[in-house]
């Protein structure tokens, strides 16, 4: 069978029990993805009337797997990804190229470049295929491990079927100064991108992740990029994970970040989502010993009839924790957003603390923003709150500007720059802010 037939199939079972032979992965790692496909094909999308997918109908939107061809040959073509890469992520790919970072390059779902230099000090930093094949004994007891929850089909698919993601090991004591970069590109969304990615962090171990993802518009039918992560950290670990999403149009994107803390760890979800026909885009921190903390901020810029999902949870179960969620973002046309953040205190945590705080500016009239905050409290001698808003664009702010020469055009990208700087303060400075800023700057056109 030639490969332009086996790609124009859905994939079936059949389909799928071939290119998993194909990928001449051990055994263990291919039992696990026949079972996880065992219970995809028994699953059904997530319905609209469950609690979590409340307001998100993936029916309604037009979402289909008809046509996901994932665990496909790679293609075989050379050109560089760096090449084809949106300008809003050139100060990454410069960073990359001067040596101020270490990245691995994807597209399609597969790794086609790695990081140039050496990693040092017992530091790995691989495509998560190769290092189920190099590095099993590692990564086994934490890929799909205890941070991860399977919830949907979808994520039975990413078990099945992940191609793309990494894996990094960041021994004790070391902290990296250098940022680890994944920079996706997807070609042919239409035929779906399925990665994981596992971090983990051994006491007082630090480090900066960046996951940017970009790709062309799908092609006669909606597009896929579903993506997972899970991080493992230490006691006294620090993880910084930036998240800079600029799928394109027509493109359906999944990414859900799980991750354990450790006492007196800290984990900082940087995430800024700007592209794709729909964005479902969460995390989940779970702070189990005593002290450890985790800080959530989300930047959204909607347009069109954009669908924005963000679910966010904080779970506090050691003592003296804290957890906040900032979210802001600017809706323009008839896109929605919907922000859920839910933060748990149980028993025991006491002396912990936890915020939620969500703002959306509503630029024009059809553009809509939901909040729903939860906060369940089943302990005493604790701190917890949340704050949400969402309305039109100051008049005062534009008639002020305005009324001293500057265009009506110019006046809102001042107001909505501006609205987003507390946000980008809690990105990291150089290459990594200047992409954020780019992102948001080509939104605004």
């Amino acid at each position: 069978m030639s490969l332009r037939t086996e790609e124009s199939r859905p994939l079936d079972a059949e389909a799928f029990e071939r290119r998993l032979a194909a990928r001449g992965e051990p055994e263990w790692l291919a039992a696990a993805r026949r079972e996880a496909w065992r219970r995809y094909e028994a699953a059904e999308l997530p319905a609209s009337n469950a609690e979590s997918w409340r307001k998100t109908n993936l029916a309604s939107l037009g979402f289909s797997l008809d046509r996901l061809q994932p665990l496909a040959p790679p293609a075989g073509r050379a050109e560089a990804v760096t090449e084809l890469l949106p300008p809003e992520l050139a100060p990454l790919v410069e960073a990359v190229r001067r040596g101020e970072a270490a990245a691995i390059l994807e597209r399609d779902g597969e790794a086609v470049a790695l990081p140039a230099a050496s990693l040092r000090g017992g530091l790995l930093f691989t495509p998560l295929a190769r290092a189920a094949r190099e590095e099993g004994e590692r990564l086994r007891p934490h890929l799909f491990g205890p941070a991860w929850s399977e919830e949907t089909k979808l994520d039975m698919l990413e078990q099945a079927a992940w191609s793309g993601g990494f894996f990094l090991f960041v021994p004790r004591g070391l902290r990296l100064a250098t940022p680890l970069v994944l920079l996706s590109w997807l070609d042919r969304p239409e035929a779906g991108a399925v990665g994981h990615s596992v971090i983990v962090l051994e006491p007082e171990a630090e480090a900066t992740v960046v996951v940017a993802v970009a790709g062309r518009e799908a092609a006669g039918g909606p597009g896929l990029h579903l993506h997972g992560v899970e991080v493992y950290a230490g006691e006294h670990a620090r993880l910084r994970f930036v998240g800079l999403q600029l799928l394109g149009d027509g493109v359906f994107g999944f990414a859900r970040r799980r991750a354990r803390l450790a006492g007196g760890s800290s984990v900082d979800w940087i995430l800024g989502e700007f592209g794709g026909r729909l964005s479902r885009s969460g995390f989940r921190s779970e702070l189990l010993g005593e002290g450890a903390g985790s800080r959530a901020a989300l930047a959204f810029l909607g347009a069109g009839r954009q669908h924005l999902d963000f679910p966010g949870e904080m779970i506090h179960e050691g003592r003296r924790t804290s957890s906040e969620m900032l979210a802001r973002g600017v809706l323009f046309g008839e896109a929605h957003s919907i922000f859920r953040g839910m933060t748990h205190i149980l028993r025991g945590a006491k002396a912990s603390s936890a915020y939620q705080r969500e703002g959306t500016l509503l630029m024009d009239r059809a553009a809509r923003g939901d909040a729903i905050p939860s906060l369940v409290i089943d302990e005493n001698e604790v701190q917890a709150g949340h704050a949400a808003t969402a309305g039109k664009v100051d008049e005062e702010q534009l008639f002020y500007l305005e009324s001293r020469g500057i265009p009506p055009a110019e006046a809102r990208r001042l107001v909505v720059t501006g609205y987003f700087r507390p946000l980008l303060e809690r990105v990291p400075e150089g290459a990594v802010r200047e992409s954020f800023e780019r992102s948001i700057d080509r939104k605004l056109g």
